[in-house]
């Protein structure tokens, strides 16, 4: 598992175009969403919050990044993550 406390960072190893974060509890409900359309984008950061700004529980979540590079190529990558408290 990747430990994280408050937020979730993603490093890309190029530029993309677009980019999302899908988080799902364990039972495979998505609870956030972020995105993102910067093309100049390296960094990607979840802030650890629901889709409504309140704040997560310490827990297990699985997460899904999907990508489009500005080259057009995609990447898609699923991870477990736990947030741990602050």
């Amino acid at each position: 598992p990747n430990p994280f406390s408050g937020r979730l960072h993603v490093r890309f190893s190029q530029a993309v175009r677009s980019a999302a974060i899908d988080v799902f509890d364990v039972i495979g409900r998505r609870i956030a969403r972020t995105t993102t359309d910067d093309v100049s984008t390296t960094l990607f950061t979840w802030d650890g919050e629901f889709s409504d700004g309140t704040s997560m529980p310490s827990g297990v979540y699985l997460f899904r990044v999907q990508a489009e590079s500005v080259d057009g190529s995609r990447v898609s990558h699923s991870a477990i993550a736990v947030k741990i408290p602050s």
